[in-house]
């Protein structure tokens, strides 16, 4: 890479490709994991990136199955079926996985005409949507504008690495939807989605 795109690899939403983004989710959950990414390239020569993660201490099997056991947080939502959309297969993964560990069941679209054409086909069956702002084809305001005319009453959370004052702006006259910010920790995703899923 040239030094120019270097300087921005890691900025929300850069990409070098026609469609998609860059590197910032995935510097967002190292960092979660208080991990570090460090990238080297030359032009013509190529690409090197290090992930650096803390070493975990040595496995105390009583810990761990405490851990098995133990009672997940507690929310004020008991689970339900979730329809996640994110063109960013990581981040897609890591909000179901999250979400499994909490009762909830989901259903993943990878764009916007993929979580319309899934919602469509059970309505009754989501107790929220979990959608990423920015996606090819459908965004999320307009996936929700959608939706929102067949199921008023659906709650809604948007993911976005933008300001929640910009993307208010973006779902402006769609109604009630919660903002959560990128990259964020599993009881940032767990207690926010709580949060709609409960009025």
């Amino acid at each position: 890479m040239n030094a120019a795109t270097l300087g921005r690899i890691f900025d929300p939403f850069f990409t070098t490709k026609f469609a998609g983004r860059g590197l910032a989710a995935v510097l967002g959950i190292v960092r979660a994991h208080h991990g570090a990414l460090t990238v080297e390239s030359t032009t013509a020569r190529g690409t090197t990136f290090r992930v650096f993660l803390p070493v975990a201490k040595a496995a105390n099997p009583a810990a761990h199955a405490a851990a098995e056991n133990a009672v997940p947080l507690q929310t004020s939502c008991k689970g339900g079926n979730v329809l996640i959309a994110d063109d960013e297969p990581v981040v897609l993964e890591t909000a179901a996985a999250i979400l499994h560990r909490r009762g909830f069941t989901t259903v993943l679209a990878v764009d916007g005409d993929d979580a319309l054409r899934k919602f469509r086909a059970t309505p009754k069956a989501f107790a929220a949507v979990l959608l990423d702002l920015t996606m090819p084809g459908l965004d999320a305001a307009e996936v929700l504008r959608i939706i929102r005319r067949e199921s008023p009453a659906i709650p809604a959370l948007v993911m976005s690495g933008f300001s929640e004052q910009d993307v208010f702006e973006r779902l402006r006259g769609i109604g009630e939807v919660a903002i959560l910010r990128k990259p964020f920790t599993q009881e940032m995703l767990v207690s926010r989605l709580a949060s709609i899923a409960s009025r």
